[in-house]
């Protein structure tokens, strides 16, 4: 992605889409005059059927050097710090994502608050240039157009973008057909980020490798009579790696720093002359879930099956699809030739922070956790961001 802060006219700018703010009247008037009267006429019937919404209306660029004219509504008030940033975000958000939604690669912003409304333009500059970083990954030029006659604006924007740049001396570019990640900078800040990435990978493969464990089996220490208390994670992971080696004993260092061993056909851990207690909770799949019928346990056990892969969602990202609308869920089931039911899972779902998701997306922006389709679908990347609380087996009318 690159940015460029340029003083001049939105309307002459040669982009794929001109972003227009439609409450700015002025901007608004002046767009649609220079893009003609058929944009003008198609523009107005739209405004007064409202169909100028928060999600957008496209035109076509009419007269301008522009393909296409993209007017999304913004404030006409002054609001405070955090709902302007707010504002902000949304505005850019919405536009960033129907223009990647439609193959758009080039897009002039207005510089929003720095006309009328004269907000102080370091926040405003700080603002816009945050939210479009999030975007760095994607193939986006991105123009501000600042008012030829607000020099102090363009200066503002400028200190910014020069600030932001030096804090960035590695940027990276990623090549998303072949998952291959360059670095460009300095020969010597390149190979240092080169060591620090390879090392944040390894630490994070291990966290994933020793979190993993704790979603088959837990282990606890019983701390009185009854009443047991979770090892950490790191521990579980060396208890499950000798389980799975059929080891008898494990020894390992407790967290106040004292020698102590497992055996663990016995379930006791020794610590000295202290001996307690020990329990495994094993997370795997229950037997009398066998029963289910076939299509659940493809979607449970075997991702990779012909039959599940028909139905694997890429609209608004390579995820995992989750809707809170039962009916649209029900409409991916199918009967079991042996009970005549069908199943789906009630799941609890960690959606976090939800940006508009796309076909291109294998992971969310950064700054999100679940992408969405701002309606009932949300898509989930990690496996520990959601938990099938129930199983639903039904039969529907006509079944």
């Amino acid at each position: 992605m690159s940015i460029d802060i340029r003083i001049g006219d939105l309307a002459t700018q040669t982009v794929d889409m001109v972003v227009v703010c439609s409450t700015s009247q002025n901007l608004m008037n002046d767009i649609c005059k220079k893009a003609g009267k058929p944009v003008a006429d198609e523009v107005n019937a739209a405004t007064q059927m409202g169909k100028i919404m928060s999600e957008g209306y496209e035109t076509v660029g009419g007269k301008l050097f522009c393909q296409k004219l993209f007017f999304l509504p913004w404030t006409t008030k002054k609001l405070d710090d955090i709902t302007l940033r707010r504002s902000i975000q949304k505005f850019f958000q919405t536009a960033i994502h129907y223009a990647v939604n439609t193959g758009r690669t080039s897009l002039a912003f207005p510089a929003l608050g720095c006309g009328e409304l004269n907000y102080d333009p370091s926040t405003i500059a700080e603002i816009i240039l945050d939210e479009t970083q999030i975007y760095a990954n994607y193939n986006l030029q991105i123009l501000i157009v600042l008012l030829p006659e607000k020099t102090e604006n363009y200066k503002a924007f400028c200190f910014k973008l020069a600030e932001l740049r030096q804090k960035k001396q590695i940027l990276p570019e990623v090549n998303r057909s072949n998952d291959k990640l360059k670095l460009l900078g300095p020969k010597e800040e390149v190979k240092e980020a080169q060591i620090e990435f390879y090392r944040l990978k390894s630490v994070k493969a291990e966290e994933a490798r020793i979190a993993s464990y704790a979603r088959v089996a837990v282990w606890l220490f019983e701390i009185e009579n009854n009443t047991f208390e979770k090892y950490s994670l790191k521990l579980n992971a060396l208890f499950e790696t000798a389980l799975e080696h059929n080891n008898e004993v494990v020894n390992f260092r407790n967290d106040n720093n004292e020698d102590c061993k497992i055996k663990l056909k016995e379930k006791i851990e020794i610590c000295g002359n202290r001996q307690r207690r020990v329990i495994r909770r094993d997370f795997q799949i229950p037997h009398n879930w066998t029963a289910q019928s076939d299509n659940v346990l493809r979607c449970v056990l075997d991702s990779k099956d012909e039959e599940y892969t028909k139905f694997a969602g890429v609209a608004h990202g390579v995820g995992v699809y989750f809707s809170t609308d039962a009916s649209y869920s029900h409409g991916y089931t199918s009967v079991s030739p042996t009970t005549h039911r069908r199943c789906m899972f009630l799941a609890k779902v960690l959606v976090g922070k939800a940006a508009s998701g796309n076909s291109k997306m294998r992971t969310p922006p950064a700054g999100y956790d679940s992408t969405t389709d701002n309606n009932h679908i949300f898509v989930t990347y990690h496996d520990d961001q959601a938990y099938a609380a129930y199983l639903i087996t039904y039969k529907s009318p006509g079944n």
